[in-house]
């Protein structure tokens, strides 16, 4: 049977992401897994993440996927220096260079006992460093296998950090890849949109915090294009999209503080359809490098 391996910095962004890719694989009869990297974290609170854990084994079996876990340590509870919104969304502690190899050698050894046809990887929208630190692992790992011994990859977009207008845009110019599928990055609209988003309202409210963060984003990352993209769109129709955001909802823990509302949720996804010019009421974008 067939293996589509899904990357999942946290234990709730492939699903979050990729819920209609996710559909169609089961429906053509492959085998889905999705492996999430960061999937322990507080050791004073064991019972909270088995908790959380559960809830991404029954978002998983929503869609009928398996979920597996690799056991790595949230950004928090790796380095003292992430205390806030900001230094997750900042530079890397100097310590991630150790946990980037690291992570790259546990994701070798998955690829080379799974063999999966098609690996997911999260682009890195929104720049949180667990987010990055997938997206730059992925890469090591492959960049030491022959291309006849390696899967289909797919970067997708990060949820619900891409439905912020021009967030991918900004991702795309700090990894330096081109695509003409994206308009040009406008800062003040970026950051006018950032501050409209309830992930935002929960995780950074006004004050010295959000002032810090902004006054950062407000330098748009600047580098020549190196790597040239294709995007494939996936269109949820109504059953997909009703499944999907069911599997969103199993993370209880979290889809409240990501959207508030089922109905901010699905408000959300429709206007992001739109901009990726669907009248879906769900859309994901998916790139490949050429």
């Amino acid at each position: 049977m067939t293996l589509a391996l899904f990357l999942s910095p946290h234990l709730d962004d492939a699903i979050l992401s990729c819920a209609g890719r996710i559909q169609r694989h089961v429906a053509r009869g492959d085998r889905v897994v999705l492996l999430t990297v960061f999937s322990h974290a507080d050791p004073d609170d064991v019972a909270g993440w088995a908790a959380r854990r559960r809830e991404d084994e029954a978002a998983a079996a929503r869609l009928h996927a398996q979920a597996r876990w690799l056991g790595l340590p949230d950004a928090p509870f790796r380095d003292p220096s992430y205390v806030d919104f900001d230094a997750l969304t900042g530079d890397h502690a100097p310590g991630d260079a150790t946990w980037r190899e690291r992570l790259a050698a546990r994701l070798c050894e998955h690829l080379d006992a799974e063999r999966p046809a098609a690996l997911y990887v999260p682009l890195g929208v929104g720049d949180h460093v667990d987010h990055r630190l997938t997206h730059e692992a992925a890469a090591l790992a492959l960049a030491e296998r022959e291309p006849q011994d390696s899967p289909a990859l797919y970067h997708y977009e990060d949820v619900p950090y891409a439905m912020v207008l021009h967030a991918t845009r900004r991702r795309l110019d700090a990894l330096g890849w081109s695509s003409h599928d994206v308009p040009p990055g406008q800062v003040d609209a970026y950051l006018d949109a950032l501050a409209h988003t309830p992930y935002i309202a929960s995780y950074l409210p006004p004050g010295p915090v959000r002032d810090r963060s902004f006054a950062r984003l407000r330098q748009w990352p600047a580098s020549s294009p190196t790597r040239s993209l294709h995007a494939e769109l996936e269109r949820l129709d109504h059953t997909t999209a009703a499944r999907s955001e069911d599997a969103i909802w199993d993370y209880a823990s979290q889809a409240p503080a990501l959207f508030h509302t089922r109905e901010r949720y699905r408000d959300l996804a429709r206007t992001h359809a739109e901009r990726l010019h669907t009248d879906a009421p769900r859309a994901e974008r998916y790139w490949r490098l050429r």
